[in-house]
C-alpha cells in the first residue's frame, strides 16, 4: 500500500514537473522580418519593439506578446467610396445597391466628379498601433475620404480634372497624416496614388466639350500672345532704328551749326581787323553764289542807259 501511494506521488511529480517545464517553454517565440513584436505583462507594454529573432515572454496569463508588421512592410488601401461601380463588395457598390445612388464628391462650384485613391502605409508605433480603437482599413478609408471631400470642397472642377491632381494628391497625404498624429494610432501615409478625376458618365460628354473649349482657349491666347510678342519686337527694332537716325541727325546738325558758328568767328575775326575790305570781300562772295544760280544774265553800261549794242549776253557755261 505504502509502495503503491508513493509511486502515485512520484507520478504525479513527475507529471507535475514535466508540465511546469512545457508551461515555461511555451514562452518561446520568434519574431519573423517583417514583423515586430510587442511585449505585454498583465496589459501593460513593457517592450514596444520586439526585433526579430527568437525570444522568451513568461507564458500566459503573466505576458502577452502582439506581433504587429514593421516599419519597413508597406501595406496598400484602394479607397474606392466615391467611383461608380456595381460590385456589393465595394464601398460604391454597396451604397449604389442600398440607396440606388451613384457616389461622387462636390467640388467648389457645386459639380460632381468621381474620385479614388490608393494610399500606402506603414506601422510606425507598433505600441500605440496595438492599442487602435478600430481596424486600420477602417479608419483609413474614413480619414482619406474626408480628405477628399475637403480638398475638392475648396477646388473648381476645371482645375480639378486638368492641373490639380499633384495638389490633390499632396493635400490627401498631408491631412491624412495630420489627423493620423493627433489619433495616436501609430500610423503612417506613405504615398498617394490618385486615381484620376472623372466626371460622372452621364455628363462625360458635357465635359469635354468644356475641356475642349478651354483648349481652344488657350490655343488662341497662346496666338495672340506670339503675335503680341512679335510686333512688340518689331516695334521695339523701329524705335530703336529711329532713335539711332535722331541721333545722327542730331550729331549731324550739331557739327555743322559747330562749323558755322566758327567760320563765323573767323569772318568777324576778319572784319574787325579790315572792316572795308572784309565787307566788300563778303559782299562779291555773296553776288558771286547769287548770280551763280542765275540762268541767263544781261550785262549793261554802269548807267543801265547804253544802247543795245552794246549790252553782252552772258550765259553759263
Amino acid at each position: 500500500m505504502q509502495r503503491a501511494l508513493y509511486a502515485g506521488r512520484r507520478l504525479l511529480t513527475i507529471i507535475v514537473v514535466f508540465g511546469g517545464v512545457v508551461y515555461l517553454l511555451s514562452g518561446i517565440y520568434s519574431v519573423k522580418n517583417s514583423e515586430v513584436a510587442v511585449h505585454q505583462r498583465f496589459g501593460r507594454v513593457i517592450q514596444d519593439r520586439v526585433p526579430s529573432g527568437i525570444h522568451y515572454a513568461l507564458p500566459w496569463p503573466i505576458d502577452r506578446v502582439v506581433k504587429v508588421p514593421s516599419r519597413t512592410v508597406i501595406q496598400r488601401l484602394v479607397v474606392d467610396d466615391f467611383l461608380p461601380g456595381d460590385d456589393p463588395n465595394t464601398a460604391a457598390g454597396l451604397f449604389r445597391l442600398m440607396t440606388q445612388l451613384d457616389s461622387f464628391c462636390v467640388t467648389s462650384d457645386n459639380n460632381v466628379v468621381n474620385i479614388g485613391c490608393a494610399v500606402q502605409y506603414r506601422v510606425e508605433d507598433p505600441a500605440a498601433f496595438l492599442f487602435r480603437p478600430m481596424a486600420p482599413e477602417t479608419l483609413l478609408r474614413a480619414i482619406a475620404c474626408n480628405s477628399m471631400v475637403h480638398c475638392l470642397a475648396r477646388m473648381q472642377v476645371d482645375q480639378a480634372l486638368t492641373a490639380g491632381s499633384q495638389r490633390i494628391k499632396q493635400y490627401i497625404h498631408d491631412e491624412m497624416n495630420q489627423v493620423l498624429e493627433g489619433l495616436g494610432v501609430g500610423l503612417v501615409v506613405v504615398s498617394v496614388d490618385l486615381i484620376p478625376v472623372r466626371p460622372p458618365q452621364a455628363v462625360q460628354s458635357y465635359f469635354d466639350d468644356v475641356v475642349n473649349a478651354n483648349i481652344d482657349r488657350r490655343k488662341l491666347v497662346s496666338q495672340a500672345q506670339a503675335n503680341q510678342n512679335e510686333r512688340f519686337a518689331r516695334a521695339r527694332v523701329e524705335s530703336i532704328r529711329l532713335l539711332q537716325q535722331a541721333e545722327a541727325y542730331r550729331a549731324t546738325q550739331t557739327a555743322e551749326a559747330k562749323g558755322k558758328a566758327a567760320r563765323f568767328d573767323q569772318r568777324l575775326a576778319e572784319y574787325r581787323k579790315a572792316p572795308d575790305v572784309t565787307h566788300r570781300r563778303l559782299y562779291l562772295d555773296f553776288v558771286r553764289d547769287v548770280l551763280s544760280q542765275v540762268p541767263r544774265k544781261y550785262v549793261t553800261d554802269a548807267d543801265g542807259g547804253g544802247p543795245a549794242a552794246h549790252m553782252r549776253i552772258v550765259v553759263p557755261q
